[in-house]
């Protein structure tokens, strides 16, 4: 049979080993217009993106046109860089590598700064489930419930709450990716973004491991980025956003602000609002 050849784009640095060198099987878990998420044969996911989704901790980048050749269910090999199917090859051997890992702002945020990510934050509606002004519900409650840890375990050092925090948000909600996990996404963007390596005198890589031990509670996409997330690795977006806060021009920040923003139906929105929440917690450092 006839197979056609496709070169991907690029890669992430943090892609298993063995797929860059070995051999071994995967399966399609699902597709998307312009994803499809794969399976290793060792339990980690990785996704085939377009280019309109860009580099991602987890990511391989492909031209688009390729994504609808995927069927959920539908088995694949790969061997030394090389995905195989019935139909198709992917070299990745020769794509460009890219680094998730979030760089932190030279400079801690200014107020003014932090004032506009605010404002852009503003334009769009506040998700129902962080509207904490009039909670009513259980899960209005759970997530009250689990900032107020997050804020407590960050500003007191005590790893026990963050946990608590990360428990009560990981799998919150409903879709792919839970609107408590885009929070929690968002609230470790901002432990990375600024400069403290040890917020309130705790490693980042502690509060990380937090968050990661709770990602066994939602959706297998959505811990795939939370435990990212919880590494500092993050995708393409989150770092144009950190650029542009680190070199303070505002007309930047305000259009990668609103990238992300304007993210999924409600996941840039509630990923924004962790980010806004977490560096509020972080202020008293500021000062």
């Amino acid at each position: 049979m006839h197979h056609t050849l496709w070169r991907a784009f690029s890669y992430s640095q943090t892609l298993p080993q063995h797929l860059l060198t070995g051999r071994g099987c995967l399966q399609v878990v699902s597709t998307h217009t312009h994803a499809c998420n794969l399976l290793l044969d060792s339990g980690e996911l990785i996704a085939l993106v377009g280019q309109r989704h860009g580099n991602g901790p987890f990511h391989i980048v492909v031209p688009a046109a390729m994504l609808a050749n995927f069927h959920t269910g539908e088995p694949i090999t790969y061997k030394s860089g090389m995905l195989i199917t019935a139909a198709h090859y992917l070299d990745f051997d020769q794509a460009a590598q890219w680094n998730p890992h979030l760089p932190a702002c030279t400079f801690p945020l200014s107020a003014p700064i932090l004032a506009l990510l605010a404002t852009a934050s503003a334009a769009y509606p506040t998700s129902p489930l962080f509207a904490l002004t009039n909670v009513q519900n259980y899960l209005q409650r759970r997530a009250a419930q689990g900032l107020q840890s997050l804020t407590v375990g960050l500003q007191s050092g005590n790893l026990n709450r963050i946990a608590e925090g990360a428990t009560d948000l990981a799998g919150l909600g409903s879709g792919l990716t839970p609107a408590g996990d885009d929070f929690l996404v968002g609230w470790l963007a901002a432990l990375f973004i600024q400069p403290a390596p040890k917020p309130f005198g705790i490693d980042r890589a502690a509060i990380g491991a937090q968050v990661e031990a709770a990602a066994g509670a939602t959706t297998r996409l959505s811990a795939a980025w939370l435990q990212c997330a919880a590494r500092g690795q993050f995708g393409a977006a989150w770092h144009a956003l950190a650029h542009a806060l680190d070199i303070g021009e505002r007309g930047l920040i305000q259009q990668t602000a609103t990238h992300i923003l304007s993210t999924g139906a409600t996941s840039g929105v509630d990923a924004f609002g962790g980010l806004l929440r977490g560096l509020e917690m972080l202020q008293p450092l500021q000062h």
